[in-house]
């Protein structure tokens, strides 16, 4: 950076491309209260917008920001600092989480009628469609028997956990939803999965063919995997906590509760 800073100078009134910016998303890399340590390439971004007050900063990435904290680095966008709605980054960040993915599309919108947000993708004029059939083998259909017992017993599970703590309307709201969307995105994978050995087998017969292949995803999951890596430790000790207390709790109440772990292949 120091390289960079010496060739730009300090009155340096240019364009910077940050091309593929989304390597720097980790800048923010705790909670909302902004604890946790920041990447080294998210930290030089940052350093170099500061130093380099006067020149013109572009944000260029096919996945910018797949979660609001992955923002942290597009201080020139204007959205939180000195005139804007926000103080802070700390204090945007918030705001948009609390309103989840609703909040990010007003964002993305306001961004696009103010001319800070362009976004472009390939024409498909003259692509070919076909839809293709996938047989589920005995294996797969297994898989998906065993994940709706696995889904239903849950349910009742949870149902059980409602009435037990007497959860209130606003509580299973939120149970209800998380617990839903947790159901949706598992399928939609289990779907994905489902589909993988077809797709390797039309793949190597088309590179026979001497054709390249390119293969789509709909989602990657990236952000819930990382988030889930990340946060692993953590919802572990708090499940072992709340396990332990909800043991105490029946002790107390002469109730008793079976605990037991149940290997899903």
């Amino acid at each position: 950076m120091t390289q960079l800073l010496h060739w730009c100078g300090p009155d340096f009134d240019g364009a910077i491309v940050f091309d593929e910016c989304h390597r720097a998303k980790n800048l923010w890399t705790g909670s909302s209260s902004g604890q946790g340590k920041a990447t080294k390439t998210g930290t030089t971004v940052m350093e170099l917008q500061k130093r380099l007050p006067k020149a013109r900063i572009i944000y260029a990435s096919a996945t910018g920001a797949s979660e609001p904290r992955h923002m942290a680095y597009m201080t020139r966008l204007g959205i939180w600092g000195p005139g804007s709605p926000f103080k802070d980054f700390s204090e945007f960040l918030q705001a948009v989480e609390k309103r989840g993915v609703g909040a990010m599309e007003i964002v993305a919108m306001d961004m696009k009628l103010r001319g800070m947000y362009i976004a472009r993708q390939l024409s498909f004029s003259g692509v070919q469609f076909r839809i293709e059939e996938v047989e589920l083998s005995e294996r797969m259909e297994k898989v998906y028997d065993d994940s709706v017992k696995l889904w239903v017993e849950l349910l009742h599970k949870f149902e059980e956990a409602a009435e037990l703590i007497s959860a209130e309307k606003k509580m299973r709201k939120t149970m209800w939803g998380q617990f839903w969307s947790s159901h949706q995105r598992f399928f939609k994978y289990l779907c994905i999965a489902s589909k993988v050995h077809f797709v390797c087998r039309v793949a190597q017969d088309v590179i026979k063919m001497g054709k390249c292949v390119v293969i789509g995803l709909q989602s990657t999951g990236e952000a819930r995997t990382m988030e889930a890596i990340g946060n692993f430790y953590t919802r572990y000790t708090l499940f072992e906590n709340h396990r332990k207390s909800l043991i105490q709790h029946c002790e107390r109440s002469e109730l008793c509760l079976h605990f037991e772990w149940t290997k899903v292949n």
